[in-house]
């Protein structure tokens, strides 16, 4: 078993940065100037995937990296071909019932501990420890 590679971000915003703005810099050096193909989470929104995708790759066009946006239809495809899983913050109940519902966490967990690069933030993040018991969210849905 390779070692884990998890960049765990608190936040997507640091005082009143852009979104994701003091990020990239963090991801890069994480990431390097190699060409990933990133496959994107949003499960943790309660809004558009799509839109939210879209904000994350803006964020992110600086950066010589791919993102696909995940989505039930193609959600064990995208992380199967990807080489960096990245997933958002949000709410952390709604991220974990999705990605039970796409029935990727095994996946996911599959990936990480084989060497696949992860990056989270907010509920991202806490999908890193043990259980999901110290987010601050309202618990909006029940996860498996």
């Amino acid at each position: 078993m390779k070692s884990a590679q998890v960049l765990a971000l608190s936040s997507s915003r640091v005082g009143d940065g852009a979104y994701l703005e003091k990020a990239v810099a963090v991801v890069k050096d994480f990431l390097g100037e190699k060409k990933h193909r990133i496959g994107f989470v949003p499960f943790a929104s309660v809004d558009s995937y799509e839109l939210y995708a879209e904000k994350v790759s803006e964020a992110f066009t600086s950066l010589p990296y791919t993102i696909q946006m995940i989505d039930h239809s193609n959600a064990k495809e995208i992380i199967e071909a990807s080489d960096v899983i990245m997933v958002g913050g949000g709410n952390t109940f709604k991220l974990l019932h999705d990605l039970y519902a796409a029935d990727i966490v095994s996946l996911i967990k599959e990936k990480v501990e084989s060497g696949t690069p992860y990056i989270g933030w907010s509920a991202g993040s806490n999908l890193t420890g043990p259980t999901i018991c110290t987010t601050n969210d309202m618990p909006i849905i029940e996860p498996k």
